[in-house]
This record gives C-alpha cells, sequence and structure tokens, in this order.
C-alpha cells in the first residue's frame, strides 16, 4: 500500500519495515510495547496474548509456544520467509491473513471463524501448500481424528465444538469422516480449492 505522510514529522512514526517508530508499537504483550512482532513472541509466556496493534508486513519467523496472537481486526502479510515456528499451539484469532506464511507444525496452528483468510494468502508446511475447512462438531464434541479420501487430515481444535482443519487443494468432492465413541460421522463432500470461512456441520455414518 502507497503511504504518504501528511507532514514531515510523520516520517519518524512508522518504520518502513516491519513497522512501529515512536508512535506506533507494532504489538503489545500485557502493558508492554513492542517495535516487531519478532520481539513481542520472544517476550510473551506460554499462554500469553501478543496483541497486533497495525496492519503490517511480517518478513521474518517467530516462535510461538502456547500463545494467542490477536491480530485485533487488523491484516498482517506475510512475506519471504515469513511465519511460525510453532513449537506449542498458536491461536490466531480476531483479523485478516494475507500473503504467505510458513508454518513448521500446521497442527499447532489454529485459525477460526472470526479469521479471514484472504483469497491469495498461502498457507504453506513442508514445502505445500494447505488450505482450511472448519467443522462444527454440534454436539458430537467427541468426534476428532479426520479422514478425508483415506488420508488422515492435519487438524487442531478451536474450542470444543469447532475443529480447524489443513488439507492440500483437491477437485474431487469427498467428505470428512471423523470417529468418537464408537460411531463415525461425517460432512457433505466437499472439494477442496479456497479456504473456508463457513463451517461444515456433521451427520452420523448409520451402520
Amino acid at each position: 500500500a502507497l503511504w504518504m505522510p501528511v507532514c514531515g514529522w510523520a516520517q519518524d512514526l512508522v518504520d518502513p519495515g516491519e513497522g512501529g517508530g515512536v508512535g506506533a508499537p507494532v504489538a503489545k504483550v500485557g502493558n508492554t510495547d513492542y517495535k516487531t512482532l519478532k520481539e513481542a513472541f520472544e517476550a510473551a509466556q506460554a499462554n500469553a496474548q501478543v496483541d497486533l496493534q497495525i496492519s503490517l508486513t511480517q518478513k521474518e519467523a517467530v516462535t510461538a509456544n502456547a500463545t494467542t496472537l490477536n491480530l485485533n481486526n487488523q491484516t498482517l502479510t506475510g512475506e519471504e520467509k515469513a511465519g511460525f515456528n510453532t513449537t506449542g499451539k498458536l491461536t490466531v484469532k480476531k483479523g485478516t491473513l494475507k500473503g504467505a506464511f510458513t508454518v513448521t507444525k500446521l497442527a499447532n496452528f489454529v485459525a477460526g471463524t472470526d479469521v479471514t483468510l484472504a483469497d491469495n494468502v498461502k498457507i504453506i508446511s513442508g514445502g505445500k501448500s494447505y488450505y482450511r475447512v472448519l467443522i462444527d462438531l454440534g454436539t458430537y464434541t467427541d468426534a476428532t481424528a479426520p479422514i478425508r479420501n483415506d488420508k488422515v487430515v492435519i487438524y487442531s481444535k478451536v474450542d470444543d465444538k469447532t475443529l480447524c482443519c489443513w488439507l492440500e487443494a483437491d477437485q474431487a468432492a469427498y467428505p470428512i469422516i471423523l470417529k468418537g465413541n464408537g460411531a463415525e460421522y461425517q460432512t457433505v463432500p466437499v472439494s477442496i480449492q479456497a479456504h473456508g470461512s463457513n463451517t461444515f456441520t456433521l451427520t452420523p455414518i448409520e451402520v
């Protein structure tokens, strides 16, 4: 995006790199401001929350361990080697992801219904691109271990009733099948060509 200062001193407020000068911290952890996202994640203790303060372009990988990234209704754009070393569960919430992000372990990367994944955003792991599919478990909260077309689906729980699944592109329509308490459940057949924002529901498979 083209940014122009409205007056001379405004140039000092925004760093042309990851952002955050004197007047515009990039992120907060608690009440402490940080000039880069990396510094904020390094300072965050387990189970802490990193609150984004401005929309920005992330140009490097950060390490996340049992952390929440609150996008705070801002937009985070991944560029080049940007991404997350997910040594623990990273829950992203309330905002938009654009660009490209490399994630070391997708099973630790969670983005629920309040996160918009832009049409062109790439979520890359192991050199492959993955697309988000959300499943509303409804009353079948015990259902996990999803499989689609005989392949294990990478997933983690957003909360007790919602699964965040990551699947490779596939134009064929297959249901996602889950198991729980000796029963099986399935979604409608789905082809994977884009990130999903709506959630699929489950119906029991009659034996």
